[in-house]
Formats: structure tokens, sequence, C-alpha cells
């Protein structure tokens, strides 16, 4: 999936480093009603990912780490 969002500046980089989450902006994919924050975070395997909160906390997801434990209980 591509997303188009500016290039994240030094301080945002640095907050990426530091692990924390970085907002990049709002984005509303087809099919859906409204829009959705999107963050970038780094999972600890696959690196750098870009997702919106998931779930009743809002937890970041890493999209191939969904893959891979969908594949491994299928």
């Amino acid at each position: 999936m591509a997303y188009n969002f500016e290039p994240l500046g030094f301080f945002k980089k640095l907050k990426l480093k530091a692990g924390f989450r970085v907002y990049l902006g709002h984005l509303k994919m087809p099919g859906w009603r409204g829009e959705l924050p999107f963050y970038a975070f780094v999972c600890p395997k696959h690196g750098v990912k870009v997702s919106y909160p998931s779930g009743f906390r809002g937890r970041l997801i890493c999209d191939e780490c969904q893959k891979e434990l969908s594949a491994a209980v299928a």
C-alpha cells in the first residue's frame, strides 16, 4: 500500500529512533467513511512501518507480523 506523506523532518526521525510513534497525517482510504490518523512506528522485526490505530486500545500493528500470524494459525 502506497502512502503519500511528507518526508520526515529531523525531530520526527529522532522521535522514531527513540521508539515513539510519529504522526504523519489523516488519510481516507477507498471504501472508508472517514479519515483516520496514520503513524510511523518501528516494528522490532520488520523495521519502520506505517499504520493506523487498531482496536480498543489503539495499537499500531505491523502488517507483515499480522500476515505471519495469520499464516501460522491457518
